[in-house]
């Protein structure tokens, strides 16, 4: 129990007591506690550098949204805009599967890309690409072969196309220089532009 203090040193030891007591669950504020104390310091400017962090992030997601939503708004039927993620499991075929076939999807690459135009009726269209791998990894080569498959497909299917903007995840196959350059070949070879490519 704690007299009240008339001074404010006296203040300031009780309120440090209380810290000390609360902190560590201890009743005398002695050396090793004080230093343990102040050993949490660097701690917490860790978790202030990680809400920093995350504001940052939350403020490019929302930035990015709308520019996102501007590039919608602004498609047409020469433009596109792809979507593209690496999925994260197969879904089950049947209610129960053996141990078998689910270890067998265990290590099966599947990309997904949604291509999303406007019509000439201006309603949004969309076209899913799947790209399902037996093996390898999830690298900017393979990243590069899918874009240039769908490409390949979308000029096939829309003669028209001339601007394609990319939507993509901050994964490390999508924001190296090896997928810039090639995503800017893969657009000269097949005779389109590349307008947009964000990291989220």
């Amino acid at each position: 129990m704690f007299v009240k203090p008339s001074k404010p040193s006296q203040r300031f030891s009780v309120k440090w007591h209380q810290t000390i007591q609360v902190s560590y669950g201890t009743h005398s504020p002695n050396r090793n506690s004080r230093n343990g104390y102040f050993q949490q310091i660097p701690r917490a400017v860790l978790a202030k550098q990680d809400i920093v962090s995350r504001k940052a992030h939350l403020l490019r997601s929302v930035n990015q949204e709308e520019a996102r939503l501007d590039i919608v708004n602004a498609l047409d039927n020469t433009s596109v805009l792809l979507v593209q993620d690496w999925a994260m499991k197969f879904l089950s075929r049947k209610f129960r599967e053996s141990q078998t076939n689910r270890f067998a999807k265990h290590w099966i690459s599947w990309h997904l890309t949604v291509a999303i135009r406007r019509g000439d009726d201006h309603k949004l269209q969309m076209m899913t690409f799947v790209n399902v791998f037996r093996s390898g990894s999830q690298d900017s080569c393979t990243v590069l072969s899918v874009m240039s498959d769908v490409v390949k497909q979308l000029r096939e299917a829309q003669p028209q196309l001339e601007n394609i903007y990319y939507w993509q995840d901050n994964a490390g196959c999508y924001y190296c220089g090896t997928t810039i350059v090639g995503a800017k070949l893969i657009s000269q070879q097949h005779g389109v532009s590349v307008r947009w490519m964000p990291f989220l």
